[in-house]
């Protein structure tokens, strides 16, 4: 461990946190999401951007998403066959359909969203009192500097205005 850091380190330890903690957190969780939820971890995000974007349309959902528009399709038709989502023809133009979460989709999120939170909650009680202190400030800090960040580097994409 470095007794020296500046803004520079934390960059650097920062950028390499998603290619060491999703890999690793998704392997620990993967097996006991599908028990205990039912849901395997790649439809998560789905369910998150729809979420985000109430009568988001599936070109713009697979395009956030980073998927393919067809296969997104097929995983669609079965969340809409499932309950968590649904499907919306626009009245002016019937080509156009939205998405939205369902009662039973947003019940689901919650549900992943408490497990997650159990998941970190008992890996983070092995910590001493005052590294999750500093940890929780830490967090709050980078939350708030990518958070000022977000909406300018997505050029309106999220939330932003859907033809």
């Amino acid at each position: 461990m470095h007794d020296s850091w500046d803004s520079r380190r934390v960059a650097e330890v920062f950028m390499h946190m998603p290619k060491v903690v999703n890999p690793v957190f998704r392997e620990l969780v993967e097996e006991a999401l599908k028990q205990e939820i039912g849901i395997a971890v790649g439809r998560i995000n789905l369910l998150e951007l729809i979420a985000d974007n109430p009568g988001v349309r599936l070109k713009d959902l697979a395009r956030d998403a980073d998927v393919s528009a067809s296969g997104l399709s097929v995983t669609i038709d079965r969340m809409v066959a499932e309950g968590l989502v649904r499907r919306s023809e626009d009245p002016r133009d019937r080509r156009r359909i939205s998405l939205e979460l369902t009662e039973a989709g947003r019940g689901l999120l919650d549900r992943i969203n408490e497990f997650f939170v159990r998941r970190l909650e008992s890996w983070f009680s092995t910590l001493p009192e005052e590294d999750l202190r500093r940890l929780g400030l830490a967090l709050c800090a980078i939350t708030e500097i990518v958070s000022g960040h977000a909406g300018r580097s997505r050029n309106g994409r999220k939330g932003g205005d859907r033809e």
